[in-house]
């Protein structure tokens, strides 16, 4: 589980601008799933934000201001877009994104970030967030998979014609 609040500035107001980034992943494909989990305490009168974006290629630059993205341009899901009171999830909610629009298969990363305008302890925004049960499940299955299925698949035919044989011969 990871947590975020309104510290996130020290202290005052200011942007909240939070990232938290996955390791590279190879191969991703068209039809892969991200999924999570995400909450902010009942009845918060304080309104949080949750974007979840992409990077194609093994760089980690979120830019150098407190509304850049750097290389993460891809807007995969906004939890409360706006930052309104009352947007953001107040009991453990699941998120899924399928991966869509690729041209191939790249190379990449993903990353959550807890962006927050007027955040902060003296801040209109701002109050905590959890994520929680992160999920990468890929389209494509993996070489070992397709080898079984075949070899399966291979054996299945096997019987098959031993058995065709078997009745022609009786």
């Amino acid at each position: 589980m990871a947590l975020v609040n309104y510290t996130s500035v020290g202290s005052g107001t200011g942007t909240i601008n939070n990232w938290l980034i996955s390791p590279l992943i190879t191969g991703l494909h068209n039809g892969d799933t991200f999924s999570f989990y995400t909450t902010t305490t009942p009845g918060s009168e304080y309104p949080d934000r949750l974007e979840f974006r992409m990077s194609t290629g093994s760089g980690t630059d979120v830019g150098s201001s407190t509304t850049s993205v750097g290389s993460f341009t891809t807007m995969l899901l906004s939890v409360n877009p706006t930052v309104g009171v009352g947007g953001y999830p107040e009991d453990w909610t699941k998120y899924t994104v399928t991966l869509s629009g690729l041209s191939a298969p790249i190379d990449g990363r993903v990353a959550f970030r807890y962006f927050v305008p007027n955040g902060g302890p003296s801040g209109d925004n701002s109050n905590i967030i959890g994520l929680d049960d992160f999920s990468y499940v890929s389209a494509v299955p993996e070489p070992g998979s397709v080898t079984m299925l075949l070899a399966g698949v291979g054996v299945l035919a096997g019987l098959q014609r031993r058995r065709q044989k078997a009745r022609r011969a009786a």
